[in-house]
């Protein structure tokens, strides 16, 4: 709650104004991310704000991306062709995070 009347970034404040912060807006900031809403696993200087910073970072981080490694890993191996049946994604309502409500897709599967 801010005590008094601030500006941030020429945004007004006025004292007695509830604030919050959104780590998933933040990732998603226009000025660090181009086309920030798009998927792109090729992102250069990708500093974004998932696993926290600093002495809050998370101990999980290391295990939580190899994870991630391998899973899309095996999905492009047995899946050649993903196609989204979507013109957009639904999301969840924020509520502390961004995910998805659902994406419906067509999956092409390789079997071995």
């Amino acid at each position: 709650m801010t005590t008094q009347d601030i500006a941030v970034s020429d945004v007004a404040i006025p004292a007695g104004s509830y604030v919050t912060l959104s780590v998933p807006s933040a990732n998603r900031d226009p000025r660090q991310f181009p086309d920030p809403d798009r998927f792109d696993v090729t992102r250069a200087d990708n500093r974004h704000l998932t696993f926290g910073f600093g002495a809050h970072h998370c101990v999980g981080a290391a295990v939580a991306r190899a994870e991630a490694q391998e899973a899309f890993a095996v999905v492009v191996e047995r899946c050649p062709a993903i196609e989204v049946l979507a013109d957009k994604p639904a999301w969840v309502p924020f509520q502390g995070t961004r995910k998805l409500a659902s994406l419906p897709l067509r999956l092409t599967i390789r079997y071995r």
